[in-house]
């Protein structure tokens, strides 16, 4: 079981290893065509230096909202609107400039992107632990993602973007920051 973690194993379970799938110009071709068919992806090497406040509180609208069932906190304390007042806060939407800077950068440890700048949990009922319905989605090592530099909560985590998701990442986040991708 251990060598499946090793990647010379799959190497040499497959004939064809060094047979070449795809040529450079094809794989430009598929991204090309991905990026055209699927609105959830986004190619960082065209993203914008800058965004406008607006679409920033479009973002923090349509991800942080107050679900319609019931949730509970880690005590299995039925959040109340108070909570959620509490949360709505931190978004710190009077701080959103007309224009905002966007950064890009890649993980070098797995995270989450939260719905939330909190790392309060949410579940969907008293005694359950299983799933945390404010984490969005995983962030693991290596991924791309952007985030407004000029929009920090108060919490220090910052409003982020990867190419399946958005969310709130830590802000102290270990990570490898770059103002431009486009001559990478």
């Amino acid at each position: 079981m251990p060598d499946m973690l090793n990647p010379s194993f799959w190497v040499e379970l497959y004939e064809d290893s060094d047979k070449i799938i795809m040529t450079s110009d094809e794989i430009r071709q598929f991204n090309e065509r991905n990026f055209k068919a699927l609105p959830f992806l986004f190619d960082f090497k065209v993203l914008p230096r800058m965004v406008e406040g607006e679409e920033v509180l479009k973002w923090i609208n349509g991800l942080s909202t107050v679900p319609a069932s019931a949730r509970y906190d880690e005590s299995g304390n039925r959040y109340q609107q108070k909570d959620y007042d509490k949360l709505k806060e931190n978004l710190n939407k009077g701080k959103i400039a007309e224009s905002m800077n966007v950064a890009y950068g890649f993980t070098v440890k797995r995270t989450q992107m939260r719905t939330w700048p909190s790392f309060k949990k949410s579940f969907p009922d008293a005694a359950s632990r299983r799933i945390d319905y404010f984490t969005e989605t995983a962030v693991y090592a290596a991924e791309l993602f952007r985030f407004i530099t000029s929009a920090p909560t108060d919490t220090g985590i910052l409003p982020g973007f990867i190419t399946t998701g958005d969310g709130y990442l830590r802000g102290t986040l270990p990570c490898v920051l770059r103002k431009n991708w486009k001559n990478t």
